[in-house]
């Protein structure tokens, strides 16, 4: 974040910070994102998840009321806090000239001696401004890329995706488990897809067509 500073030091307005790793963030999520933010008239709101298995990602705590009281990374995690099932997935919208202002006292004061941006979630709430979390993103948003393992379980959400929308649209994936299509095919209406179908690039596919099965 520090590193866009220069450029975006002068801006007034908000900023957009998400992970490079999750690619599976959905438009309607982040739409969800900034309108609660536009709404709540905050200096800092983020969309959480709720998961079966919290390992691995940062606990939001709250207080009684449910107000947040800041981010506590999963290493860092005293045992009663790895029992929060809500977490960070890092999907924040800042007003950006507080959330320069935070990023500066940041500290690597943790067990990773690593900076962490939630820290300047605490900077920014002891300095009295409003930050609203609420639950907005659906599960498998949450998964982060960070070994050729969960590329693949990324890989078969983003294609059961594309497939969905197709269906919705008109076009029979007879076996979507054996099939694959690019996102940048365009494939049209009552058009049959037999199993064993590798569709890849910006193939055009009319009306009314059958394809495969074994088909490239």
């Amino acid at each position: 974040v520090l590193c866009c500073r220069e450029h975006l030091n002068d801006f007034e307005g908000e900023t957009l910070v998400v992970c490079g790793d999750g690619p599976l963030i959905r438009a309607e999520t982040l739409k969800a994102l900034f309108e609660r933010h536009e709404a709540e008239h905050s200096a800092v709101t983020l969309a959480t998840a709720v998961l079966d298995d919290p390992t691995g990602y940062g606990r939001i705590v709250r207080d009684a009321g449910g107000n947040i009281q800041g981010i506590v990374e999963d290493s860092d995690c005293s045992s009663e806090q790895r029992g929060i099932c809500e977490i960070n997935p890092s999907y924040y919208l800042f007003n950006n000239k507080i959330l320069f202002e935070a990023v500066e006292k940041v500290r690597p004061d943790n067990v990773k001696d690593e900076y962490y941006l939630t820290d300047a979630l605490s900077f920014i709430i002891a300095a009295g401004h409003k930050v609203v979390a609420f639950t907005a993103v659906r599960p498998e948003e949450a998964i982060g890329v960070n070994s050729r393992a969960q590329l693949s379980v990324a890989s078969k959400i983003m294609q059961r995706r594309i497939q969905r929308e197709l269906m919705d649209n008109g076009v029979t994936i007879v076996d979507p488990d054996n099939t694959w299509i690019d996102i940048r095919a365009q494939i049209g209406q009552d058009t049959v897809i037999e199993p064993f179908t590798y569709i890849h690039g910006e193939v055009k596919i009319g009306q009314g067509c059958r394809v495969g099965p074994f088909a490239y």
